[in-house]
Formats: C-alpha cells, sequence, structure tokens
C-alpha cells in the first residue's frame, strides 16, 4: 500500500497481502483484521518491493482463516510492514 493508504489506516481495516491477487484457481485471497498500527523510522530494506524506504507502519494482524503457510513462525496474528498489504476494506 501507498504512504497515502498507509496514513488513513486504523485499527479495524481489513487488509490482504499485496502480492497474493487469489487470481489462480478458485482460491481467494487471505483476510486480515488490523489490530494495531505503529509508526516506524529508520532506513529499511522492503522484501516485497525491493526498495529502501525510510518510514513504515508496522501492522499488527489477525488472519480470519489462521496462519498462512508464509507466516513463520504459524501463527494467526503476525505483524507485517504497511508496504507489504493491501487494503481491502477502511473502517468507518
Amino acid at each position: 500500500m501507498n504512504w497515502k493508504e498507509a496514513n488513513k489506516l486504523k485499527p479495524g481495516a481489513i487488509i490482504r497481502r499485496s502480492w497474493e491477487t487469489g487470481t489462480f484457481g478458485t482460491q481467494e485471497p487471505q483476510l486480515g483484521l488490523v489490530l494495531a498500527k505503529k509508526h516506524e523510522k529508520g532506513k529499511k530494506r522492503e522484501s516485497q518491493i525491493c526498495q529502501f524506504k525510510d518510514e513504515r507502519y508496522i501492522l499488527t494482524v489477525s488472519w480470519f482463516k489462521g496462519p498462512t503457510k508464509y507466516s513463520i513462525p504459524q501463527s494467526t496474528i503476525t505483524q507485517l510492514s504497511s508496504w507489504e498489504v493491501m487494503v481491502v476494506s477502511h473502517t468507518s
């Protein structure tokens, strides 16, 4: 998600991983609920976009269908960078 969307994001929003489109077969992307949002500064390489970014939000996400095969360790609640996810629905 871009920086403008990340600023608007609030706990309670529904998100998905940005690269998980769900277009292959009948499989739909796994959705998660944002539990918390924390601002972090410092130059860091974002693995999903292969770029260095100076700021990010660290999101605590609870996945609806349990742990994903990509979360290590296998956990229902994970912490992700805002650059790795995409908003499906904002809170009102």
